[in-house]
């Protein structure tokens, strides 16, 4: 096929086959550019192809090439749906989990935490009266008794206690306050 008989074909042919790709495509700058390629195509093997065949093997390359544009982009679409459907899960599961967090609840096991590890690194006996006087509720006196010492060092070891409780827990006061409150 010379020049001649290619620039026919393709100024026969080429609005029919932009209409064509486009009723597949959608897009009728794709379709233009689809139908480009194919003439290209025909261009580069012009010395095997007749006139005559010319057109079906332009119309078969349009067809393959907007097959695989349609398939491209139902493949994009699907991961696409798939991503979104991804992300909506997280975001339903993080409303849940926060709706089901209770921040104080939060709050108070921090807490117990760091009194615990404040307590752990104590001597043996200041905690141990720290504790009695505390959570078992007994009197100093009662626990001077129990532990063999003055009233007046239990005061000393309690008073001890709160005051490194007071400045470790500082920054937790106002939650501790408005817990109360």
């Amino acid at each position: 096929m010379n020049l001649k008989e290619y620039t026919k074909v393709f100024e026969q042919y080429k609005s029919r086959f932009i209409r064509f790709a486009t009723s597949y495509l959608g897009d009728s700058s794709s379709a233009e550019d689809v139908v480009m390629e194919a003439f290209m195509t025909l261009w580069n093997k012009r010395d095997t192809l007749t006139i005559q065949e010319s057109p079906a093997y332009v119309l078969t390359i349009i067809k393959n090439k907007s097959l695989n544009i349609l398939r491209d982009t139902k493949t994009h679409q699907a991961i696409q749906s798939n991503i979104a459907s991804q992300n909506q899960r997280i975001r339903d599961l993080r409303i849940s989990s926060l709706q089901s967090c209770d921040p104080q609840e939060l709050l108070n096991e921090e807490l117990r935490n760091l009194v615990n590890d404040l307590l752990k690194k104590l001597p043996r006996k200041t905690r141990l009266i720290f504790l009695r006087s505390r959570y078992k509720e007994e009197s100093y006196r009662e626990i001077s008794a129990a532990m063999g010492c003055t009233v007046k060092h239990v005061e000393y070891e309690i008073a001890k206690v709160t005051k490194l409780l007071r400045r470790e827990l500082k920054d937790y006061l106002p939650f501790v306050l408005f817990a109360f409150f």
